[in-house]
Formats: C-alpha cells, structure tokens, sequence
C-alpha cells in the first residue's frame, strides 16, 4: 500500500516560529551568514502570509518528470512559481528553486538518470525551465537513488 503525503505551505515556515532565525542575527561571527531555506507547495495566493525577509532560499515543490523531461503540472504551479519569482522585486536577495522529488515523487528518476541521453535531456528541460520562470536552480530531493521507486 503506498501512502500519499500531502504538503502543506504553513510546514516551510515551522523554522521560523523559533524567532531565533533571522539571518541578520546569526551572522556566526564574521563568517557567512547561515542559508534559511524553505519549502512551498501551496498555490500562491498566500504568500503575504509568510515572512520572507528572513529566508535566503524558497524551493517549489514539487515538479515532476514528463517522460525525461522536469515538468510543471498545470497552470495553478505555474502561476505559485511566477508569485514566488516575483518576491524577489522585494526580497533581491532571495533565491527560488524548483524542486524534483520528495518521498516518493521520484520513481523515475533512476531510469532517466542511468543514461547519458536521459541526463541530457533532463538537463535541457531544467535549463528551459529555469529560463522561462527566472528561477535560480533546481533542488532534486531524489529520496532513493539506489532503487526505483519509493519503498513500500
């Protein structure tokens, strides 16, 4: 039986309940500033919710593989990352990713990446992605590299 899990966009943003989390604050003297990163599932729509002054990187999750290819499913992701993106008018120096993966959103992912044809044509579509939504790189969360699939 494969369970299902559902993300939610409030689960990106558990850290910085802490208040103790604000980048600024914790410069760990003199070195590089630690990197707060966060995940979004949600739609988009909520985003004036959340406190984005405090993140260096937001990742989208998730995309899915399209045959070889790093996809977007449908208009309502499309328009999440285009709201993200468009975050960074206020917050510059905020990075968004997008994301491949999770559990077992992956299942695929050792037979695209086991040839060079499969890697290439992968890589395209990230690069294409990436270019059309003006995003910054792409998390790949492959959970199970070893097998195909997500164990049961």
């Amino acid at each position: 039986m494969k369970i299902k899990y559902q993300f939610f966009p409030i689960v990106m943003f558990a850290i910085l309940s802490v208040g103790a989390c604000n980048k600024r604050i914790y410069e760990n003297k003199g070195k590089q500033p630690f990197e707060i990163i966060a995940y979004y599932s949600g739609d988009g729509k909520d985003l004036d919710k959340y406190r984005f002054d405090q993140l260096t990187q937001v990742i989208y999750s998730f995309c899915h593989l399209k045959g070889n290819k790093l996809a977007v499913d449908n208009s309502d992701d499309s328009l999440a990352i285009r709201n993200l993106v468009a975050l960074k008018k206020q917050f510059p120096t905020l990075k968004v990713l997008l994301s491949l993966g999770g559990w077992c959103g992956c299942e695929h992912c050792s037979t695209v990446f086991s040839s060079a044809g499969g890697r290439a044509e992968f890589s395209e579509s990230v690069l294409a992605l990436m270019k059309t939504y003006q995003t910054d790189g792409l998390d790949l969360d492959w959970e199970y590299p070893a097998i195909s699939g997500c164990p049961d």
